[in-house]
């Protein structure tokens, strides 16, 4: 076990037996969903790198037990030194090695598809073979990594070329009962996600996802789902904001009784609510207005909180942060909207 020496001072350690002795505890099963996980994981990647600026497109391609997964972001540290001596680089070193905290860099924002972080070598460690071309804008490297170890020393091509990531990897078929994706899943999954991070585009499978208007898009869709008749709503709202590091996306629409709310941290969503709602439902009282259904997605900037949130949201200070960025933009658009 390796105890020290990576980014930040922390702990890592070599996965590749543990995986092949336990899939599913890893990726929450051996089925098609376990395997919908394991491209997650490539995807939040670049989402990561998407709200770093470094980023503007991810794409998905799955051709039988093929699967490739491909951003435009400023490449995999190929270039860095590893902690280690047998690793020639710090790529290298996160396919071999898994992190104790959310991320290996202990970077953030850090987000999450439906379930915690599984890390590069997770996959490794889960893969007959992943094929890497990763560029930084003035080298491309190539390496091939699978079984949970190296299996081709990197190879680099000084060439000035867009910069990003390609992996392609195949699964191993003895781990996984089912060693492709649910690919009716993972669209549903991909067309949402392109809504919780505007301007990001998704592809898949040759389809093209992009919401400018975020959260606004998908609380017209559901707005449509639930009102009777699919009326127009008679009141729109879509917000976006950040303060003490904590970015939030806001829509709501309608006018109603009661709302239904749903919400989302890091990527994940918060299935009984939390404190997020709580400043939500603060800010539309102070203005008199329960509109129909509303939606919020919090991000949170401090490295402590990349982790995945689970079922709902407790950090009592993000009710006032919430609460506070909604009323001072809210107020005035209720306003001229009586008006």
């Amino acid at each position: 076990m390796l105890d020290e020496g990576g980014a930040g001072g922390l702990a890592f350690f070599p996965i590749a037996t543990s995986v092949k002795k336990r899939p599913g505890m890893y990726f929450g099963g051996t089925g098609s969903s376990a395997v919908n996980n394991a491209i997650y994981e490539l995807i939040s990647n670049a989402i990561d790198q998407y709200l770093m600026g470094y980023a503007t497109k991810v794409k998905v391609e799955v051709f039988d037990s093929v699967i490739k997964v491909s951003d435009d972001g400023r490449g995999l540290p190929f270039n860095a030194p590893a902690p280690i001596e047998h690793c020639a680089s710090l790529a290298e070193f996160y396919f071999l090695y898994r992190h104790n905290l959310p991320t290996a860099d202990n970077h953030a924002p850090h987000v999450h598809i439906l379930s915690g972080g599984l890390g590069l070598a997770v996959i490794n460690a889960a893969s007959d073979y992943i094929k890497v071309i990763s560029s930084d804008g003035h080298r491309i490297y190539r390496q091939e990594f699978g079984e949970g170890a190296i299996q081709t020393p990197c190879e680099i091509d000084c060439i000035v070329s867009d910069s990003g990531t390609e992996l392609e990897f195949f699964l191993d078929k003895t781990l996984f009962q089912v060693p492709v994706p649910d690919m009716p899943s993972m669209r549903k999954t991909l067309f949402e996600l392109a809504h919780f991070y505007p301007g990001l585009v998704v592809e898949f499978q040759g389809e093209r996802f992009l919401a400018e208007r975020g959260l606004l898009d998908l609380a017209y869709i559901r707005y449509s789902a639930l009102v009777v008749g699919s009326l127009s709503p008679s009141r729109q709202y879509f917000f976006q904001g950040k303060e003490n590091g904590v970015q939030i996306q806001v829509a709501a629409l309608g006018d109603s009784g009661s709302t239904e709310y749903k919400s989302w941290v890091n990527g994940v969503e918060t299935v009984e609510g939390g404190v997020h709602i709580l400043g939500l439902e603060r800010a539309f009282l102070k203005v008199g207005w329960k509109p129909h259904i509303a939606l919020i997605h919090v991000i949170l900037h401090d490295p402590k909180y990349a982790g995945p949130s689970r079922d709902t949201l407790c950090h009592t200070f993000i009710t006032e942060v919430v609460e506070k960025l909604v009323e001072e933009s809210l107020f005035e658009i209720v306003k001229n909207q009586r008006n």
